[in-house]
């Protein structure tokens, strides 16, 4: 019998794995490009009420960074991001409480870092398929792949301005 390879590009199927270092819990999900975004922010919505934010644009090089902040500012952000972010992916966005901490890379994958199984649990809980290994991608950019979204760069730096962000 064969095993069916999953894409979640393709197969619109969420995938996440989980492993441990330094006493955290580390969780990486691949899910359709436009879902990982919504996931990042509604998995954002479980930190705490005060959170870092880091935000880097590969296309610009720039990056901001805001520390403390309220996480529902951060939320409102983060949604007016979703759409030029999920169309044009190409931005690292970090927003860390002290014990806990959600990335969005360049490629819209997501890590979620903790010390307790938070993450595996509301991840599982919303349908995403735990895997022993990521299937490899047949596609990969570097930084300097990503084509010009000026919508989204035009994005970003409001989202900077409106909290506050300081340039690194």
């Amino acid at each position: 019998m064969t095993v069916p390879v999953i894409d979640p590009m393709i197969d619109a199927v969420a995938l996440f794995r989980v492993s441990a270092a330094g006493g955290q819990r580390e969780l990486l999900l691949r899910a359709p490009l436009p879902d990982a975004v919504e996931r990042f922010g509604e998995l954002a919505s479980y930190l705490d009420p005060i959170v870092r934010l880091t935000l880097r644009c590969v296309r610009t090089g720039r990056e901001w960074s805001g520390d403390p902040l309220p996480l529902a500012e951060v939320r409102e952000a983060l949604a007016r991001l979703r759409a030029p972010l999920g169309a044009h992916g190409g931005v690292e966005l970090s927003v860390a409480s002290a014990t806990e901490q959600l990335t969005l890379t360049p490629m819209l994958d997501l890590w979620a870092m903790a010390p307790s199984e938070k993450w595996v649990l509301l991840v599982a809980g919303s349908g995403a398929v735990e895997v022993e290994a990521l299937p490899a991608r047949s596609w990969a950019l570097s930084d300097d792949a990503f084509g010009p979204a000026p919508d989204l760069i035009v994005a970003l730096e409001r989202a900077a301005e409106r909290l506050t962000l300081r340039l690194a």
